[in-house]
């Protein structure tokens, strides 16, 4: 039995198909960036719904509700800040 996702709904980010060849080619243009690896594990775990509900990283009005309310902005209970 699999434990439902938290918010109710399991957020996938990973691109598939002909999308993700497009990005891939797309990409090859682009100038690389280098990013701290905690943030490269943030971006993997927002990608494959770790982070369920997020869908990316969190605006500003969650970042504070959680900080403050430890809730999301939609009022879903959140107490770790994901920036």
């Amino acid at each position: 039995m699999v434990s439902k996702p938290h918010g109710g709904r399991l957020i996938n980010r990973i691109l598939s198909g002909e999308k993700r060849e497009r990005i891939r080619e797309e990409a090859k243009e682009i100038k690389v960036l280098e990013i701290p690896l905690d943030i490269g594990v943030d971006v993997e775990n927002i990608a494959y719904g770790v982070f369920s509900p997020l869908e990316g990283f969190m605006t500003s009005d969650d970042y504070f509700s959680v900080l403050h309310n430890m809730r999301l902005n939609n009022d879903l209970p959140w107490t770790i800040p994901i920036t």
